[in-house]
């Protein structure tokens, strides 16, 4: 019996029976986990490849609604000009003439880019409501997190401990 059998008939024998289905999918190598990635802040620039780990879940949506979050939170506080040197091309497809055009659709109100040379600040108005920051952040090609999926590999870690010896 592993260590993850072990707890997980603790888990169940102390009412936690989510954990204990947990531990039982780790020791039978089934266990997925999801990371929500961070692909910023390295000197203000977007990481081409990969990201950062910042939170993990064992359920897919869960993770996909903290990367959501986290990516509405990026789009409501950072300056996006500092990502694409003040070239909003390099973060869209759309022209700023388009993304104006879209931008004031989503917020029903008139909107125009800031001056790249000037601006400090976020780019959209703080009181756009958080699904209007979300539509508006899909105009955009770059996400600033992601939800990476992940295999739980027992093979990493020894097959017991001192403390309880197989």
């Amino acid at each position: 019996m592993s260590d993850y059998e072990r707890c997980a008939e603790l888990c169940e024998e102390y009412g936690f029976a989510r954990q204990a289905e947990m531990l039982r999918a780790a020791a039978q190598g089934t266990l997925r986990v999801f990371a929500v990635c961070e692909r910023l802040r390295d000197e203000s620039f977007l990481a081409d490849e990969g990201g950062v780990p910042v939170a993990l879940f064992v359920d897919r949506e869960d993770a996909e609604r903290d990367a959501r979050r986290r990516e509405v939170l990026a789009f409501r506080t950072l300056n996006l000009y500092e990502y694409c040197d003040g070239e909003i091309g390099f973060i869209s497809d759309r022209t700023p003439a388009e993304l104006e055009r879209e931008i004031s659709l989503i917020l029903s109100a008139d909107y125009k880019l800031p001056d790249p040379d000037t601006h400090q600040g976020p780019l959209f108005p703080a009181d756009a409501t958080d699904d209007q920051i979300w539509m508006i952040s899909r105009l955009f090609n770059e996400e600033f997190f992601y939800v990476a999926e992940l295999e739980f590999a027992d093979g990493a870690n020894p097959p017991s401990s001192l403390e309880s010896p197989s």
